[in-house]
């Protein structure tokens, strides 16, 4: 899963939570998504706005987790 994949999951997820933050029927519910699951609105903002990587707590929050695996070797297509 890519990091592009990872930040629409959250808008999804957090979208289940619109209208129900601070500000009422603005927004799109970040705000309560993270209060719900415990993490910093902060660290989901910047993650959003791609100024900084998912944080443990919003990984737990999707289920997911970050692993560092070797790069897999392109497959050579046979030649005709």
């Amino acid at each position: 899963m890519t990091l592009h994949e990872v930040r629409r999951l959250v808008r999804e997820r957090a979208s289940e939570f619109s209208g129900t933050g601070a500000r009422g029927n603005k927004g799109f519910g970040l705000r309560g998504w993270c209060e719900f699951h415990g993490v910093a609105v902060g660290h989901a903002s910047e993650f959003l706005n791609g100024k900084r990587n998912p944080t443990t707590d919003i990984l737990d929050a999707l289920g997911l987790e970050w692993r560092i695996v070797p790069k897999q070797a392109k497959k050579k297509e046979a030649s005709e």
